[in-house]
């Protein structure tokens, strides 16, 4: 757990014994699902912009987190292995803190020897003027309960206890969820088990790679596509060219001879998704399980039995164990005591403005880092809404009255619905990057002059739109923004591939057309002429 406390000089109380949160606490060999370009921070730079990778989780933590951390003094301020017990208001409006130090951890290959927790350990008061919490959506784990499960003979745990595939050494093994994690335990066990099945319940994210078939000619991460150029489409044109684009990965004689890339694409079809309409699963792992490793697919879980498991369908898997790759849920223990009501409420993020400030709590306790990308990063996210805060917090920036943030959240929640209309109730942290950005760098008045650039330096225009879209164009304008170092670092990265430009291209050209000569207002594009 991370959180995040201001007063004059800030600090920062974690409860994991280093930096890094959910990506120091990993399996082995994790990945991430988004590039390096994508993830990184816009301050921030590995001088390797040219050349995007997708870093391991342990790469991420110590050749950039902890990197950065050091070089910026940031250390100073974070006490590690203290847990934020709970939170008060004072008559003067101040926020009283009471915080235990020395609480526990487990050990992990990024911090293999954390300070033993002290039992006899006294909690203390700290006072502040306003509180961030900053504690993740990776903090309660879900496990659900099925009929008859009392009675498996075998092991039934949560991807949060697993670390690796070798206790699963030739026994037989269910994994449960198809999300980004269960894809990769899967393919890890299914390496080395007897036999293997996946079951995924309902429908799974849509689904792509994390790097570009090498079929394509394009070795990049695919997130280069997560694009201006792209996501600039209103709604309706950007699913029909995603649509497009499908069609012809699946009939390109080239990439037809890619078997995971082929059935990701069936998959995907059959699912009715794509990257406008539904939340991303970077990692097709699975499929490759299926494919390779012979791993069976079945659909939700109807009763345990003593050494196997029935599925809807009336089908059975005999196994030995169970990892549930099921995923976590939204909880503030810190707030319930004091503040019931909110701790409530921000279980869904969509009902605060712009997923920070509760309308009714005001900007005295203010969240971040609860705004997921159907595709994308959080970091970046967090990083935009950081500066925002802070804004807040200096009294740079004025917040809106209460009646305007709501109607704003009534607004933003009404475009995910329609966007996201299978996820957004139950994924209340869910945007989509482009827009979600855009909305708080206009807030801000740091967005990029997209229409000044465009006059200026066209190629440029071009380039900003066809690369992946980087908090680096957020730095180009506005207060407290180096624009020489942020175009300097934009330049530097690779376009997508230009079949992908040309579809988008095309149906950004038809979308203009509707829009400004037949004045159909539902083709109005994204932020396409923005300025700052």
């Amino acid at each position: 757990m991370s959180f995040f406390v201001l007063f004059s000089q800030w600090e920062c109380y974690e409860m994991l014994g280093r930096m890094g949160g959910v990506f120091a606490k990993t399996y082995d060999n994790a990945r991430m699902t988004s590039g390096s370009m994508t993830t990184t921070i816009s301050y921030w730079s590995d001088g390797k912009d040219a050349k995007p990778t997708v870093w391991s989780c342990d790469e991420y933590v110590t050749t950039q987190l902890d990197v950065m951390c050091k070089e910026m003094n940031l250390l100073e301020h974070v006490k590690f292995q203290h847990r934020v017990e709970t939170i008060r208001q004072r008559a003067d409006g101040k926020y009283e803190m009471v915080v235990r130090p020395r609480v526990g951890t487990r050990r992990h290959r990024l911090c293999p020897n954390p300070e033993p927790e002290d039992p006899d350990a006294e909690p203390f008061v700290r006072v502040f003027d306003h509180i961030i919490v900053a504690t993740g959506t990776h903090r309660d784990w879900t496990l659900p309960k099925w009929p008859g499960q009392e009675n498996f003979r075998g092991n039934i745990i949560h991807s949060y206890d697993y670390m690796n595939e070798e206790p699963y050494t030739g026994k037989r093994v269910l994994t449960v969820g198809g999300g980004e994690s269960g894809a990769d335990i899967t393919l890890q066990i299914a390496r080395v088990a007897k036999e293997t099945a996946i079951c995924i319940r309902g429908s799974h994210g849509h689904l792509i790679p994390r790097w570009l078939p090498a079929d394509s000619g394009h070795h990049m991460p695919s997130d280069v596509n997560t694009s201006r150029l792209r996501y600039t489409n209103p709604l309706e044109m950007g699913v029909f060219g995603a649509q497009c684009l499908l069609k012809y990965r699946r009939w390109h004689p080239r990439l037809q001879k890619n078997k995971v890339l082929q059935k990701m694409i069936e998959y995907n079809l059959n699912n009715g998704s794509c990257a406008f309409t539904k939340f991303g699963c970077k990692n097709t792992s699975f499929v490759e399980a299926i494919l390779h490793h012979g791993c069976q697919r079945k659909p939700a879980i109807k009763e345990f039995k003593e050494d196997r498991v029935v599925f809807v369908d009336g089908s059975e898997f005999v196994c030995d164990d169970v990892v549930c790759n099921t995923g976590y849920r939204n909880r503030f223990p810190l707030l319930e005591g004091s503040y019931p009501e909110l701790a409530q409420r921000a279980i869904k993020p969509y009902n605060m403005w712009k997923h920070i400030i509760d309308p009714e709590t005001g900007t005295g306790i203010m969240f971040m880092g609860f705004a997921r990308p159907a595709f994308g990063a959080v970091p970046p996210i967090a990083e935009n809404q950081s500066r925002l805060i802070t804004r807040i917090i200096s009294g740079e920036h004025e917040v809106p009255a209460r009646e305007e943030m709501e109607a704003t959240i009534a607004k933003d929640k009404a475009n995910y619905a329609r966007r996201f209309s299978r996820d957004a109730d139950r994924l209340g942290t869910l945007v989509d990057f482009m827009l979600y950005n855009d909305d708080l760098a206009r807030v801000m008045k740091v967005g990029p002059p997209m229409w000044d650039i465009f006059w200026a330096e066209p190629s440029l225009w071009w380039k900003m739109h066809r690369t992946a879209l980087t908090n680096h164009q957020y730095r180009i304008s506005g207060q407290g923004n180096d624009p020489e170092r942020a175009l300097k670092i934009i330049k530097c990265f690779p376009k997508g591939p230009p079949v992908e430009s040309i579809i988008f291209a095309m149906t950004l050209v038809y979308s203009l057309f509707n829009y400004f000569i037949l004045r159909r207002k539902q083709f109005k594009p994204n932020n396409m002429f923005m300025s700052h």
